[in-house]
């Protein structure tokens, strides 16, 4: 696949080899699901779906692409699991506003790079791996509006470089965990809408000491 005519297309862009490094087919009224070929583009940098209606699971193939920096599927129909192992250079993934069902995969630990997670509004369920912690290039962490349960892991204070922690509108419980004192960078943190044992003094006092941190729990 070395011609260059599809580097013509709209929506399109190709390196100097003629190979596609972005997919930019976002708000295209696109519909069905997406092909499991999508793996075939193995230099593809940048696939960007996100606003159309498509429906069925996200395929397997998905992860082959090792050069893939962004996935954008946010705003679909989509449903089933989220599928493992996702491309390990990926920085940033949304795939919000979709049906997608099952566990937050452990596997989540391969993305070092990653610098956006969001993942909201779904019906993901079971607990937030404790390998969240080990995304240390991590600044924005949107896991609110699913039905996760079990408690916050004590590594989500290992996120140092996380500006915006939202995690409401699920079944969490437990206790809010020390940690969270950590995230020096923090300007967003949302609790509200879980279950939750009651806000600790300590957060109040973190929150109201941090002129540039809002806090809703």
């Amino acid at each position: 696949m070395t011609g260059i005519d599809h580097c013509d297309w709209e929506h399109v862009d190709c390196n100097s080899d003629g190979w596609v490094t972005e997919l930019g087919l976002d708000i295209n009224q696109l519909t069905g699901p997406i092909p499991q070929s999508i793996g075939n583009m193995v230099n593809l940098e940048s696939l960007l779906l996100y606003g159309n209606q498509l429906t069925g699971p996200i395929p397997q193939s998905i992860g082959f692409p090792s050069n893939l920096r962004r996935l954008h599927l946010n705003s679909n129909q989509l449903t089933g699991p989220i599928p493992t192992p996702l491309a390990m250079n990926l920085e940033l993934l949304t795939l919000s506003s979709n049906e997608l069902t099952g566990p937050i995969p452990q596997t989540i630990v391969n993305m070092g790079s990653l610098i956006l997670l969001s993942l909201n509004y779904n019906e993901l369920t079971g607990p937030i791996p404790q390998t969240i912690g080990d995304l240390a290039n991590l600044r924005a962490l949107f896991l609110n509006n699913n039905q996760l349960t079990g408690p916050i892991p004590q590594t989500i204070g290992n996120l140092v470089n996380l500006e915006q922690l939202n995690l409401n509108d699920n079944q969490l419980t437990g206790s809010i965990p020390e940690t969270i004192r950590n995230l020096v960078n923090l300007e967003q943190l949302r609790l509200y809408g879980n279950e939750l044992d009651p806000t600790p003094e300590w957060l109040t006092t973190f929150c109201e000491s941090r002129t540039k941190l809002s806090c809703w729990f």
